[in-house]
């Protein structure tokens, strides 16, 4: 990596479950400085869907991510014809128990094959630069004196780069066409894994394609029991891969990448909710558009619940030996302005410069602690296995990334939690690494402290 910006900047590699490249800047890293150049090096160790991004301030938010798809022969997901995947038979070898669990193992009852990949990097996107925006959402009037609190609404969203918009409210000097569609050729009576991640910074993305049913094969590179939709919601940071056949009559049809506005407090005017791309089957021209109107899909589940996904390859986590609790809000800082808390603490940055993130980092791995008394830190000094119930006291659904694991989920319901009322019995519960809490609701993930670091929730 060259850093050519003017700020520094990190990438995290959503695979790596190394905490000096799957880190966070000021808490595992220190940045690359402009001018400055790093190598990230590492053994893959897992497989599936993921996605890298930068995580210095909000600059992903400004478009540096980018898909990160990884191969295995134990994948349950296969393409038709071996030969279009490279050898990764040495992968497969270099493999670890300690990641046993983070991907699932060959099973070929479990085995679903398709004829090509196709990758949609989705998402909402704002007119302004994202460091203009944050301004806007932790001021005490909120976004456009809407009010303190209020999340700021984007302006549109795209679909591998390419979305509708408002011309109306593009910012001063910049070129703008409201209508362009990505578009992309498809071969008939082919299976094709569309793999969709959400690499936006607030709405979730509803995914669906006119009249072509989706057969949910992946979440979070966790292979799952296939399930037959119309349409998957893809929250922040998350991914779901899904496969379609190309069956129909040939010619165009939307692919939707629409924003999903529930979360939306107040109106903006240049949001533009609807967001498609245009699939056409070979030999359609290419002038040729969709109809306005989707074909029905009769009696196919709508939308997907993904409360009822169920892991391709089972694997059941061994019992709980530890149990840690947290609540979630939003409110108020000392300073006024609008941030997170974790049991009524939030996060600032390590004081001291880069030397004090060094030494955190390393007391991490010796099992020791060398930050501020201020940080809330949860802190393990062997092998566990922790339930740790998180409260959501928001009056807003949140999407959760655990660095560095990929959790089982063995519970959730309304209300908080306290771990007297823990009474759980997990069969092979969903495993991902990015997971949804809907407003004043609590979940329960399991996980194991085999991966020694330190690790942002």
């Amino acid at each position: 990596m060259d850093g050519k910006l003017m700020w520094d900047i990190i990438i995290i590699w959503r695979s790596s479950h190394l905490s000096i490249l799957e880190g966070t800047y000021g808490i595992t890293e220190c940045g690359i400085a402009p001018g400055s150049t790093f190598t990230y090096n590492w053994t893959v160790q897992n497989f599936g869907t993921y996605w890298w991004h930068a995580h210095y301030g909000t600059q992903y938010s400004d478009g540096i991510v980018g898909a990160l798809i990884l191969h295995s022969p134990n994948d349950t997901l296969k393409f038709s014809n071996t030969s279009t995947t490279s050898n990764t038979a040495s992968l497969a070898a270099r493999s670890t128990p300690q990641f046993d669990a983070l991907s699932s193992t060959s099973n070929a009852s479990a085995e679903v094959t398709y004829d090509e990949d196709l990758i949609f990097v989705v998402g909402d996107i704002y007119n302004q630069l994202s460091g203009i925006v944050l301004q806007t959402y932790v001021a005490p009037d909120g976004p456009e004196g809407t009010g303190l609190g209020n999340e700021p609404v984007p302006d549109g969203a795209t679909l591998n780069g390419i979305g509708q918009s408002n011309c109306a409210f593009a910012p001063e000097g910049t070129e703008c066409n409201g209508s362009v569609n990505y578009n992309f050729t498809v071969q008939p009576n082919k299976r094709y894994r569309m793999r969709v991640i959400n690499a936006g910074s607030f709405a979730d993305v509803l995914f669906s394609v006119d009249g072509h049913p989706l057969t949910v094969v992946e979440a979070d590179a966790t292979a799952i029991e296939p399930t037959v939709v119309q349409s998957v919601q893809v929250s922040i940071a998350q991914r779901y891969s899904v496969i379609i056949e190309t069956n129909q009559t040939a010619g165009a049809f939307f692919v939707h990448a629409d924003l999903v506005t529930d979360m939306f407090t107040y109106t903006n005017d240049a949001t533009v909710v609807t967001q498609t791309a245009v699939m056409r089957y070979s030999g359609v021209p290419d002038t040729t558009m969709p109809n306005s109107t989707s074909p029905s899909l009769g009696n196919i589940t709508g939308l997907l619940d993904s409360t009822t996904l169920v892991p391709a390859v089972p694997n059941t986590p061994p019992a709980a030996t530890k149990t840690e609790m947290v609540f979630m809000t939003l409110q108020l800082t000392g300073d006024s302005t609008w941030g997170g808390f974790w049991n009524n603490t939030a996060w600032v940055p390590e004081t001291g410069g880069n030397a004090t993130v060094f030494q955190t980092a390393k007391a991490a791995l010796t099992g020791s602690s060398a930050s501020d008394s201020s940080q809330f830190i949860l802190t393990e000094n062997d092998i566990q296995v922790v339930d740790l119930i998180i409260n959501n006291q928001d009056d807003g659904d949140h999407p959760i990334h655990f660095h560095g694991h990929t959790p089982w989920l063995v519970a959730a319901g309304d209300g908080n939690l306290y771990p007297g009322q823990k009474n759980i019995t997990a069969v092979n519960p969903m495993r991902r690494d990015v997971f949804v809490i809907p407003a004043y609701t609590y979940q329960v993930i399991r996980f194991i402290t085999n991966n020694p670091g330190l690790w942002a929730l």
